[in-house]
């Protein structure tokens, strides 16, 4: 039966189109390793401190004059502040770089939930429409290659 205006056909009406895959929320992962890096850096600030300290009470008599024990100090405290200053550094910069990475996945991901969806979105579309409306909007592939996803000849 033809479609004329203001009467119904006969033909079977189309199954409403199955819902979108679910999209999945990803949680970023950012890995984490055990705290060697703060583990060695107290360590090393003990072993200086304790070394300090030695050297104060061994030679004692060598330090008569307040100078010579702001010496041994400041020293002392050029040794902790150059190793706690570049145990933060690394480990600011390694934070960033993880949540950085972390970032990357899970835009990577939400773009591929997206993509997906419109491309069911998009054959959904397609495989509603009349055949012979369908191959104006999407002609047939040409004979001279292959269809994508097909293995090469």
């Amino acid at each position: 039966m033809t479609d004329v205006p203001g009467q119904t056909t006969n033909q079977a009406q189309p199954a409403p189109p199955a819902p979108p895959p679910p999209q999945q929320q990803v949680q970023p992962q950012v890995p984490t390793t055990p705290p060697w890096g703060m583990i060695v850096i107290l360590v090393a600030l003990v072993v200086v401190t304790v070394g300090t300290v030695w050297a104060l009470v061994a030679y004692q008599s060598i330090f008569k004059a307040p100078t010579d024990v702001t010496s041994v100090l400041s020293s002392w405290f050029t040794v902790v502040g150059t190793i706690v200053g570049a145990y933060f550094g690394v480990k600011a910069s390694t934070d960033a770089n993880s949540a950085a990475q972390s970032t990357i996945q899970s835009t990577n991901s939400a773009a591929q939930n997206t993509i997906q969806s419109s491309n069911y979105v998009a054959s959904q579309a397609m495989g509603a429409l009349d055949p012979s409306r369908a191959s104006g909007i999407m002609p047939p592939p040409s004979q001279g290659s292959p269809p994508q996803g097909s293995p090469p000849r």
